[in-house]
């Protein structure tokens, strides 16, 4: 059975979608800039025999409200909790990948008490400076022109030349759907992105995932973040992109399953 639901935070009113049995443990799932919820479509068969699954819309993305504050990293990680809080989650396991995987490491470290996992797919700890002016482009680019112009340069770097006419669709109607308030203060909060000098902080096992083919969140960068966070696991995804999860998902399933229930 699936309940969708919305549910306020200090940051927005969230939509929040939940699957699985009542009495699975459960697993929070946080995606890309510019996505909804669908994003993880390919993942829910594979959790929900094991988990009850919570997936949300970022602040401006999907069905969920625009921003009501500043966003921060710091600011979507306490989001999270604010959920668990109101639906009685007192541990959970995350996934997150891009800007989610991002607020993963915020919860890995500022919030440990509350989960058992976190899996940080295809996102970096730090950007270099020549990042952070791109993000500067992109944003400017969304404000003079909205979020269709975006779609193109997104698929190029969320995808391979190989993947799909169909997939890359579906991708772009997540793009065109996110606000460009939403888009904006997310970027202003990705430009903060400040996790790497404390990756040496954290005290849970964490998995980082990386795409072979990404150049958003190189897989050099996030081998180098996981190489500095003490009982982590890395593990590269072949032929994929910055989606990884969607482009290669049964290969992104199978690392998920060893991590999660490996040890069950």
């Amino acid at each position: 059975m699936t309940t969708s639901m919305m549910i306020d935070t200090a940051s927005a009113t969230l939509a929040v979608q939940i699957e699985g049995d009542v009495n699975h443990p459960w697993i929070i799932l946080s995606g890309s800039l510019a996505s909804d919820l669908s994003m993880w479509n390919s993942q829910i068969d594979m959790l929900t025999r094991q988990r009850r699954v919570l997936r949300y819309d970022p602040a401006g993305h999907g069905q969920s409200s625009l921003p009501k504050r500043r966003l921060t990293l710091e600011a979507m990680a306490d989001d999270v909790v604010e959920l668990m809080d109101r639906l009685d989650i007192a541990t959970a396991e995350f996934v997150g990948l891009s800007m989610g995987g991002m607020v993963g490491l915020g919860l890995a470290l500022d919030h440990s008490a509350r989960f058992r996992r976190v899996v940080c797919a295809c996102a970096r700890a730090v950007f270099p400076p020549p990042a952070l002016s791109t993000w500067d482009q992109r944003r400017r680019d969304a404000e003079r022109s909205g979020m269709a112009n975006l779609v193109e340069g997104t698929l190029e770097r969320w995808f391979t030349p190989d993947a799909s006419a169909a997939m890359k669709e579906a991708a772009a109607e997540m793009i065109r759907r996110t606000s460009v308030a939403g888009y904006t203060a997310c970027v202003d909060a990705l430009k903060g992105l400040d996790f790497q000098r404390r990756l040496h902080e954290c005290q849970m096992p964490v998995h980082f995932i990386a795409g072979e083919l990404d150049l958003a969140a190189p897989m050099a960068e996030i081998a180098a973040a996981a190489a500095i966070t003490p009982n982590s696991q890395f593990t590269t995804i072949p032929a994929a992109a910055h989606l990884a999860n969607v482009e290669a998902a049964d290969a992104f399933n199978e690392v998920l399953a060893n991590f999660l229930y490996a040890k069950q």
